[in-house]
């Protein structure tokens, strides 16, 4: 009897335990169910690769870019096109895709070489992107080329307070060092250009032609996809007399109620290398005490600078300054300009420093300028609906070969090749 009444409750407590841990189990079912995006999905696709001296995995890398660019399309990708027709014929065809998702899990499936080529089989789970920032995109994980150019001080004058006479070089320096370690953004430093001739009307007003064809030129000749330049439009003191040397002023100055205080205000725009267009155009300002003797040089990158209510005002101004540059650049498609054509050979400008690796793919888009009489108007690029597979790569150059021979088509020196 004690041994059935044993057995029983053994039984009981492992039912009971079996529930616990089946409650417990659907439980957090539900809760992953719940906490996964409305818009996730999983999806299984196969991504193809040449293998190129034997060298398996980068035809593996290359295959699952593939894959997950099929994907996105897939999932979720805005697609715009645009015919141009001429006595009933189509003459020109553009297509635009951008990608609305990205792979957050990738499990492979299958793998298998033949004739050559590598075929990977693998299930995605495709995420719908955030419209705040990419992070997580594995189609676009090239770094883009910018070029910081000059902020010109609009009034000179006001640079005597502190000697900021440098500061057109000076902010784009301090720029570059906050964007140097950007995972999606390879920057470099231009800042003896001045990109704008009449500082009062810039971007545009009547300069508009000189300016886009400016920043194309400018852009090519420094090898970028996009162009940062800017204004500094005011750094005057809010009170000037604040620092006369009068004993008024020296004893307000001394019961700290003299008006210390210095603005800080600054146009930034960005232009997109290949059209010329404004990209973005935001003006940032700030006001902070210039607690110093005024004729005491303390440049925008000195130590002294820094130390000034004023300075730490500005650091965040340039803070601020560089992660909407880094928000609005990162999520472009990676374009850059075919430098030489030799057979079906194409050399291009971008190299190992932007993220390209042999077995990379890319498009090939031809490029022309646009013009309304005599007045540049921008860039037109048109799908060729032909793909270009690196083979060679070195920091800052690629190349790689067509399936057919460029020259039938007429793909030349300043095409540009794409990955969206």
């Amino acid at each position: 009897m004690i041994l059935l009444r044993s057995a029983v409750n053994a039984m009981t407590l492992m039912h009971f335990k079996t529930a616990h841990t089946l409650i417990l189990n659907g439980l957090l079912a539900i809760l992953l169910f719940v906490g996964q995006p409305a818009s996730a999905e999983w999806v299984r696709v196969t991504g193809e690769s040449l293998v190129r001296g034997g060298d398996v995995a980068a035809a593996r890398k290359a295959a699952q870019q593939d894959a997950i660019s099929q994907a996105s399309l897939q999932f979720g990708a805005s697609i715009s096109s645009q015919d141009t027709v001429e006595q009933g014929l189509l003459t020109e065809s553009t297509i635009k895709v951008r990608s609305h998702s990205y792979a957050s899990r990738i499990v492979p499936v299958s793998e298998e070489i033949i004739d050559g080529t590598l075929r990977l089989t693998l299930d995605l789970d495709m995420q719908a992107q955030k419209s705040e920032l990419c992070a997580g995109m594995q189609t676009n994980q090239y770094r883009r080329h910018v070029a910081l150019l000059s902020f010109a001080l609009e009034n000179q004058t006001q640079a005597s307070v502190g000697g900021l006479y440098d500061i057109d070089r000076e902010l784009p320096t301090a720029l570059n060092g906050m964007l140097l370690n950007s995972p999606r953004l390879l920057v470099s430093q231009a800042s003896h250009i001045q990109l704008y001739q009449e500082l009062v009307n810039a971007p545009t007003h009547e300069t508009e032609q000189r300016t886009l064809t400016k920043a194309v030129d400018e852009a090519r000749k420094l090898g970028v996809q996009f162009i940062v330049s800017g204004v500094v439009r005011d750094v005057s003191l809010r009170s000037p007399d604040a620092y006369n040397r009068s004993i008024v002023k020296n004893v307000s100055r001394w019961l700290t109620l003299s008006d210390l205080e210095r603005v800080f205000v600054v146009d930034l725009f960005i232009h997109d290398g290949f059209s010329g267009a404004i990209m973005f155009e935001k003006r940032y300002s700030t006001i902070g005490e210039w607690d110093a003797d005024p004729e005491q040089n303390r440049p925008l990158l000195s130590a002294e600078f820094r130390e000034l209510d004023y300075g730490k005002k500005v650091a965040n101004v340039l803070h601020s300054m560089a992660a909407d540059i880094e928000a609005n650049l990162s999520c472009q498609p990676f374009m850059t300009r075919i430098t030489r054509v030799e057979g079906r050979n194409i050399l291009f400008e971008a190299g190992a420093n932007s993220g390209i690796r042999p077995g990379d793919r890319f498009q090939i888009y031809r490029s022309r300028q646009l013009y309304d009489g005599t007045r540049f108007q921008g860039t037109h690029l048109a799908d060729m609906k032909l793909a270009l597979q690196v083979g060679l790569v070195q920091p800052e150059m690629s190349s790689g070969d067509l399936s057919l021979d460029p020259t039938r088509i007429n793909i030349q020196a300043d095409d540009v090749v794409v990955s969206w």
